[in-house]
């Protein structure tokens, strides 16, 4: 199967909720109207939950992942921010660990076989680092912004993610 996904933001409407619910973002509105008016399977990129899919409903969350110069030092150079306040290196690391596992298994049982991920605006780049690691299985990102898209050109392990910031040019 092929998965359209975008990542998660900020803005979220309180609630247990589907995640066309819960986001806010014109972004995220626009993305779940594109993929349901063209019948395409979709799911929201979540700090707290991995893949968020539209057949699911879930607490909101503050949390947010960033990949920084000045995250050198944590796993996949990650910093993960709960209810506003950075983690340290190891809380950091464990969440991401634990997240990446859980993107990583319900990819397999999905049976998803690509992921095209809808960025509008800056990359999102702890989102589409998250999700190297967990659906490529690659653990050994390079630090720094300007080398994670030619990581993503030449790793070994890749294949599984195809970047678009055109949401006419999904497919």
């Amino acid at each position: 199967m092929k998965l359209y996904i975008t990542h998660c933001g900020v803005a979220k409407n309180s609630g247990i909720l589907a995640p066309q619910e819960m986001y806010k973002s014109p972004r995220i509105q626009r993305f779940v109207k594109w993929c349901e008016s063209n019948s395409r399977p979709w799911a929201i990129l979540s700090a707290k939950y991995g893949l968020f899919f539209p057949d699911e409903k879930k607490p909101d969350y503050n949390i947010t992942l960033n990949r920084k110069q000045q995250n050198l030092g944590y796993f996949l150079n990650i910093r993960v921010e709960k209810d506003g306040k950075p983690l340290g290196r190891e809380e950091s690391k464990n969440h991401v660990a634990t997240l990446a596992r859980s993107i990583h298994d319900q990819v397999k049982s999905r049976e998803i076989g690509q992921v095209t991920f809808y960025i509008d605006g800056r990359r999102p780049d702890a989102y589409v680092a998250m999700l190297h690691c967990a659906a490529d299985e690659c653990d050994s990102l390079p630090p720094g912004q300007a080398n994670l898209e030619p990581h993503l050109n030449t790793c070994p392990k890749r294949g599984h993610i195809k970047l678009s910031r055109e949401i006419d040019r999904l497919d």
